[in-house]
C-alpha cells in the first residue's frame, strides 16, 4: 500500500558518501499492512556499455520514527535505495553517490595520508632490522572508525585490495591523527599502507614512502 504523496516514507542521512562511510536509512512510518523491504541497487555499465542496475542487497528494515538502518557500500559508484511494500511496489526511493577519498599530501599536511617518521631512518630510506619503524597518519574528522594501516612487503604489484591478514603487521587507527610503531623482523623492501575500512578489501587510500630494511650491522 503506497503512502500519500506528501508522506515521508524513506530518508537517508546524506546523498553523498565517501568509501567506508555507512548509509544511514530511516523508514519513519510503520507499513499499513505486511512488511517493507529495502532494496539497494547500483547503477553501472555492463561489458557492452549498457547502463544497468545491479542489486546489491535487500532486507526487511526496522521502521518507525526512531528507526535507523545502516548499510555499507562495498565500492564507489551510484546507488539507489528503494522501499518496497508487501506487493513489491516501490513506495519511495533515494539516490546516494559514493566517491573515493581525495589523495593526501604529507608535506603539506593534507589528509588522508600515512608517512614514515624519520627518527631511525637513514637518508637513503634504510632501516636496520631490530629498529622501530614509526608510521604517522593524519585523516579527516569524518574518516571511518574502522580505518587501519598495515606494514606490507613492497613488490610493485599491489592492485588496491588487501586485508589485515595480508600485512606483516597492522593496526586500527585511533583518532584522526597519531602514530604506530612497527618492528620489521626481516630485511627487505616495505611500505605502510592506509585503508579506510577493515570491512572493504578494496579500500586503499594511500602509501607511505618505500623503505628498505637491511641486516643489522655487526
Amino acid at each position: 500500500m503506497a503512502l500519500p504523496p506528501d508522506a515521508e516514507a524513506l530518508a537517508v542521512s546524506t546523498d553523498q558518501l565517501k568509501l567506508g562511510q555507512r548509509m544511514q536509512i530511516t523508514v519513519p512510518k510503520e507499513p499499513a499492512a505486511g512488511s517493507y523491504t529495502l532494496k539497494i541497487v547500483k547503477t553501472q555499465q555492463d561489458d557492452s556499455g549498457k547502463v544497468v542496475q545491479i542489486e546489491q542487497d535487500s532486507f526487511e528494515p526496522v521502521s518507525g520514527p526512531d528507526s535507523m538502518n545502516g548499510w555499507l557500500p562495498p565500492r564507489t559508484g551510484k546507488y539507489t535505495v528503494m522501499l518496497l511494500d508487501g506487493q513489491a511496489n516501490v513506495v519511495d526511493s533515494e539516490k546516494v553517490a559514493v566517491t573515493a577519498w581525495p589523495k593526501g599530501e604529507p608535506v603539506a599536511q593534507v589528509p588522508p595520508f600515512v608517512s614514515i617518521h624519520a627518527t631511525e631512518v637513514s637518508e637513503g630510506m634504510q632501516l636496520e632490522v631490530g629498529l622501530p619503524l614509526v608510521a604517522y597518519y593524519l585523516v579527516p574528522e569524518d574518516f571511518p572508525h574502522d580505518a587501519w594501516i598495515g606494514l606490507f612487503r613492497y613488490d610493485g604489484n599491489f592492485e588496491g585490495s588487501a586485508s589485515a591478514e595480508d600485512a606483516v603487521d597492522s593496526a586500527l587507527l585511533s583518532g584522526n591523527k597519531g602514530q604506530f610503531t612497527f618492528w620489521p623482523k626481516e630485511a627487505g623492501r616495505y611500505v605502510v599502507r592506509l585503508f579506510c575500512s577493515s570491512d572493504i578489501e578494496a579500500s586503499h587510500v594511500g602509501d607511505s614512502q618505500e623503505i628498505t630494511v637491511v641486516p643489522a650491522a655487526d
